[in-house]
């Protein structure tokens, strides 16, 4: 969802930055005629405006709810914050779509009057990624747990490793493959823990899987 996003964003918001610095050095949009006489420069940049609104306040809805879902379910037979360092990895793009916003929101907040709302929006979205990246970090909110019937991985986004239909389980330098009836493959990563985490997260998922039924490489066990 977040590449998704993050796509749409790009290709909205560099064509409206092109747009409206050409209309604020009134360059030449057509032969012999200015950027700055386009018309209905206001609702483009209105139309703008609130899609960039709706899909980031879908954005930011889905991952706080999801990082609050997480943290309520109390049934788990496990769960450990992920390493330090994968923490730092997954936020970099946190970082990186921060700076990308506040970058932007500059731009138009000094370009012209009709861009500066869309500037000002996109400095709150840039404010709100570093808030959730610094909460996260601080409360450790990034973890990985196990229940009954599924193994779970909540960073940047949320993966489920379910039981029902596993087939063979394998580890491969820092991956566990789960691969099922249907021919799906999932990849854990065993680097998202410390050590002692991985022998405690991957002792908890071989108690609640069916051995007899499921192939175990020799590793994991």
């Amino acid at each position: 969802m977040n590449k998704f996003v993050n796509f749409l964003s790009v290709i909205v918001l560099v064509p409206a930055a092109l747009l409206a610095f050409m209309i604020k050095e009134e360059l030449e949009f057509w032969p012999e005629k200015s950027a700055a006489h386009i018309p209905y420069k206001n609702e483009i940049f209105t139309a703008v405006f609130a899609f960039i609104l709706l899909i980031n306040l879908f954005r930011i809805y889905q991952k706080w709810s999801v990082l609050r879902a997480f943290w309520k379910i109390d049934n788990f037979l496990v769960k450990v914050p992920v390493e330090k360092s994968w923490y730092t990895s997954k936020s970099i793009s946190n970082w990186l779509e921060a700076l990308f916003a506040i970058a932007f929101g500059l731009f138009f907040i000094q370009n012209e009057e009709f861009t500066r709302n869309l500037g000002l929006l996109l400095l709150l979205f840039g404010l709100e990624n570093i808030i959730y990246v610094l909460s996260v970090r601080s409360k450790k909110m990034y973890a990985v747990a196990v229940n009954k019937k599924a193994l779970i991985l909540l960073d940047r986004q949320l993966s489920g490793y379910y039981f029902h239909g596993l087939r063979k389980m394998e580890k491969d330098f820092d991956q566990i493959y789960f691969e099922y009836m249907d021919g799906l493959q999932l990849k854990f990563p065993l680097k998202s823990l410390s050590k002692e985490d991985q022998k405690a997260v991957v002792s908890k998922v071989l108690e609640n899987i069916n051995q007899d039924k499921v192939y175990v490489d020799q590793d994991l066990v």
